[in-house]
């Protein structure tokens, strides 16, 4: 049995398609650990598997078990309830968020990186891991516990002091010509699937890679006629306008003055094109992301979370957000 016969003998049966990302092979490998270790070691809550798969160089897709990330999420979220856990880790999110931006800043070269690479990579680990024990908790609270505004605005604040590590490290790491090697070798990649198992990590590359996208990207079937799609309104009123959909950061500069940004999640290079839409809908999401901080502090209607509005919607279609629902309305 080769490498992909024996990873799809292994995929769970909920195995779906979580994010898209423009973050660094470096960096998968280390969240990819993350996910399969530190999690556990940290919070006493596994992941079987998780699987990232970069292609055309940094531009990486996340899968992992739907029943695994809402385990995640519910375990953590009824933890924070608890003023004592809440503070802790949001405290950590701060502690390695200075962490890491006085790694960057103290050391400049690519020697001074190698002779503190451990101390780097370990605390990156840590740092991703209260990353996400503050944002998916406050996606549940939000979700279930909808009055308890002052532990939402903690968790909002905390998460937004952090919210420049990831595509700084990844800045940081492109200067010092690293970005396209796991963290773990020296072996540049631009199309590259890392797989993390409890106990090993398979690695898949080339035509295999394509190969492993095309099998998980297929899983999960969308009915591409759906008027109406539903996620999380997080801001603003009802708009109608015309949608400019970018699944490819390189496109951004297209999009117009007073038109619906549709992607599928952004990241803190979207702000100058924000600042020019009407509107945000995104494939994923919650109340923590990016795109619902930035609509917040704007004042623009956005709606995260849809999970299919890059897969329903296409440029020029016209349609209508109403945030107070989380209703994304196409219309005729």
């Amino acid at each position: 049995m080769n490498s992909l016969d024996q990873i799809k003998g292994l995929l769970p049966p909920d195995f779906a398609k979580h994010c898209d990302r423009d973050i660094s092979i470096f960096t998968c490998s280390i969240f990819g650990e993350t996910y399969s270790t530190t999690f556990k070691e940290v919070f006493s809550i596994p992941f079987t598997m998780t699987v990232w798969i970069t292609r055309n160089t940094n531009q990486t897709t996340f899968f992992r078990s739907e029943a695994e990330h809402q385990n995640f999420r519910t375990v953590l979220g009824k933890k924070v309830l608890k003023n004592e856990f809440s503070n802790h880790i949001i405290q950590k999110l701060r502690q390695y968020t200075d962490i890491m931006n006085n790694l960057m800043k103290d050391n400049k070269s690519l020697d001074d990186f190698k002779k503190h690479k451990k101390e780097f990579i370990d605390n990156y680990q840590l740092f991703f891991a209260y990353h996400q024990a503050v944002y998916w908790p406050c996606d549940y609270i939000q979700e279930h516990h909808p009055k308890q505004k002052q532990l939402i605005n903690e968790l909002i604040d905390s998460y937004a002091y952090s919210e420049r590590v990831v595509p700084d490290v990844d800045a940081y790491l492109r200067r010092l010509g690293i970005d396209t090697q796991r963290h773990s070798d020296c072996l540049g990649q631009t199309d590259i699937a890392q797989v993390f198992l409890q106990t090993s990590t398979i690695i898949l590359t080339g035509k295999e890679t394509l190969e492993l996208y095309n099998h998980l990207s297929t899983q999960k079937k969308i009915h591409s006629n759906l008027s109406e799609i539903k996620g999380l309104g997080v801001a603003g009123s009802k708009i109608i306008g015309k949608v400019h959909l970018i699944q490819d950061m390189s496109r951004q500069h297209e999009i117009k003055q007073d038109e619906i940004l549709v992607t599928g999640m952004t990241r803190p290079q979207f702000n100058p094109i924000i600042r020019k839409c009407k509107g945000i809908v995104t494939d994923e999401g919650s109340l923590l992301c990016h795109a619902s901080i930035l609509a917040r502090e704007i004042n623009i209607p956005c709606i995260v979370g849809t999970k299919i509005a890059t897969h329903i919607l296409k440029d020029g279609d016209m349609i209508e957000l109403e945030p107070k629902t989380g209703i994304v309305r196409r219309l005729p």
